[in-house]
């Protein structure tokens, strides 16, 4: 497995964060929606974006199309965007009381830090399955089983999704 260096993976995350404003507040929103544990619907989009649904809806097409988020018809709308799903993964996430899923290890360690919030994510090692816990108080860890965490992050082609992969 290759491994990247932090400057490749910064690069990686710069590249896939350059967003056109509108994709950021359908997909923020989208994102609140599914937090509250909702399935985010167009209409729902529509309502607290306060953009014209076909907008929403082109929108909606060029980030799913982008492996941005999940939408699935059969749900009602997207069940994942910003790494956070409603959908099982082997990455579970216990946030507001609620639980939720999110795409990959590293969406996993860094949602509950990033949005300072307590949060406890179950999950195992990709290549031995050992379980692994990480509890969040206000975004910083305060408990790993086991201690010594490691994250790897596997060279993306860029521009290639990871939320299929998970």
């Amino acid at each position: 497995m290759d491994m990247m260096c932090a400057e490749e993976l910064w690069q990686a995350w710069q590249y896939h964060r350059q967003l056109p404003d509108i994709h950021e507040r359908v997909l923020g929103e989208a994102f609140r929606c599914i937090r509250r544990g909702q399935v985010a619907t167009e209409a729902a989009l529509v309502a607290h974006t306060g953009l014209a649904p076909e907008v929403v809806c082109s929108t909606l097409a060029a980030l799913q199309a982008d492996g941005r988020l999940v939408q699935e018809a059969d749900a009602g709308g997207i069940v994942g965007a910003f790494g956070l799903s409603l959908r099982p993964t082997p990455h579970a996430l216990a946030l507001d009381g609620r639980h939720l899923f999110t795409w990959c290890a590293l969406d996993a360690a860094g949602i509950p830090a990033g949005l300072a919030v307590d949060a406890t994510v179950q999950s195992q090692c990709l290549t031995c399955h050992q379980g692994l816990t990480i509890v969040y108080n206000t975004g910083t860890v305060t408990h790993a089983v086991p201690s010594a965490l490691r994250l790897w992050g596997a060279t993306p082609a860029m521009g290639q999704s990871v939320v299929g992969d998970t």
